[in-house]
């Protein structure tokens, strides 16, 4: 694995923007049979890591939130500026704002980690009533909650495919159904992290995704969730807090552009705006950076007409479906469509658990491209071997045991080809108030990931749409 001494030295010299001259890095590109005509316009490592800290001064940028609409406006600046004219997919939902939460016992604060986003609100005096634990996911009785809040210890869960391992992210995907809850007619929910340290479960907002619940839910660290538990057994009372407001009828907008090429086949590049942090979602940086390159270009020299999206609603809950709208409202560009490049979570290195402490492995948080036809997998296998840019692996999201995440998937469903890249670190639903985790980002790896992306996009730009789909 390349050290980031490496990493940083490479991505230096790939930063073409500023040298009229191939440097050696780019020239050994070029025996590669990379000529770099898209990578020697992309902005230099400085000016991206900069647009990277404003939107790190934004984060969370929840959908339909002040800073999230900051976010949306300032990536269309760039489209203007990049000579695509922005447009806009505007969309209504009921936004939900936490305002506080909190957990005390006999007076004294207990400490949680985070909240279930769009869970039901107390008001700011909270509640105060008996605990009933009620198991361990996924064998969960709410029966005994009734009038009560309820304890939950959620499982470990393993994300699928073949690097299989416990996360987070996937134990908080997996956290159990509430509903059962509602029906029993319980107070609140507590749910329990467990396999993680505390401050790996710092901030986690988990599930992300889903439905609504109108039972109002936090997340309690493992030492924390024992002490309640204990509590509970002793018929303690516990005082809950979750005070938050739905903002009915909330606008929301996706912004995206055509640049025009030589052809009307179209590639699309895509990712979505909101998120909890600086690295979900960074996306845009990599889609407006590849938008200003591929502009500088003439139009003769781009085979391909290019479609760059960014969707909102990828933290709506399900009351908006982004990705799929822009579909359904564009269908004479989908029609046309050859390829799409997904560009999600960028930068990121690589923290995890080390015998119970949460901390920097040194290295950075694997990528995946889900790439399911055969030219498409070699090609960026290909690309992210010749810039040295491990790790990087190109999987088939059709096999056994795997799942296509992110917003390529509609893409994939849709019959598109896809070079749907994303990561999948630790703290990739971490909420901090402050700083959106840009201490746990990399500058040098965030610049190489965009240079694997111009890098793919000059092939495909050259590849006929029976060459893309094999």
């Amino acid at each position: 694995m390349p050290t980031r001494k490496d990493v940083l030295q490479g991505a230096a010299a790939l930063a073409l923007s500023s040298s009229p001259a191939l440097t050696g890095a780019a020239r050994a590109a070029e025996a590669a049979g990379f000529s770099d005509r898209i990578t020697r316009h992309l902005p230099g490592a400085d000016q991206v890591w900069a647009w990277q800290k404003q939107l790190a001064g934004w984060a969370p940028c929840f959908t339909g939130g002040a800073s999230h609409k900051a976010w949306v406006d300032w990536l269309g600046s760039r489209l203007q500026a990049a000579g695509v004219t922005p447009r806009r997919q505007t969309f209504h939902f009921p936004y939900w704002q936490p305002h506080s939460y909190g957990l005390w016992l006999d007076g004294q604060p207990v400490h949680s980690t985070g909240y279930r986003p769009h869970s039901g609100a107390t008001g700011p005096a909270g509640v105060t009533a008996d605990m009933a634990y009620v198991g361990r996911s996924p064998s969960v009785d709410f029966s005994a909650a009734a009038g009560k809040i309820a304890l939950v210890d959620v499982a470990p869960l393993q994300r699928p495919g073949a690097e299989a391992m416990t996360t987070p992210v996937q134990t908080g995907m997996g956290a159990p159904n509430l509903d059962p809850a509602v029906k029993a007619g319980a107070k609140a929910v507590v749910y329990i992290w467990n396999g993680f340290s505390d401050a790996n479960a710092q901030w986690q907002m988990q599930p992300f995704f889903g439905p609504p619940t109108a039972v109002p839910t936090l997340w309690v660290g493992h030492a924390a969730g024992e002490r309640l538990k204990a509590a509970a057994a002793k018929g303690a009372k516990l005082k809950f807090v979750l005070d938050a407001t739905v903002h009915e009828d909330t606008p929301s907008d996706t912004v995206w552009g055509v640049l025009p090429g030589a052809s009307d086949e179209v590639v699309v590049i895509n990712t979505h705006t909101d998120g909890c942090n600086a690295t979900e979602e960074n996306g845009g940086l990599a889609v407006t950076s590849l938008a200003w390159a591929l502009s500088r270009l003439p139009k003769a020299e781009r085979r391909k007409t290019y479609v760059f999206l960014m969707t909102t609603g990828h933290f709506s809950h399900g009351f908006i479906r982004g990705v799929e709208s822009w579909q359904k409202e564009n269908p004479e560009l989908m029609a046309k469509a050859v390829a799409c490049m997904t560009c999600e979570h960028l930068g990121a290195r690589e923290w995890r658990d080390v015998a119970g402490v949460y901390k920097d492995t040194g290295g950075f948080t694997p990528g995946t491209a889900y790439t399911w036809t055969q030219p498409m997998a070699r090609l960026f296998t290909e690309v992210a071997e010749a810039s040295h840019a491990a790790p990087m692996t190109a999987v088939d999201p059709t096999a056994p045991g795997q799942r296509f995440y992110g917003e390529g998937a509609a893409f994939w469903r849709a019959g598109v080809p896809t070079v749907a890249y994303i990561t999948g670190p630790d703290y990739l639903m971490a909420a901090p108030p402050k700083g959106g985790e840009i201490d746990k980002l990399d500058k040098a790896r965030l610049h190489q990931e965009l240079v694997v992306f111009a890098r793919t996009l000059e092939r495909i730009d050259q590849m006929s749409k029976a060459e893309i789909r094999g």
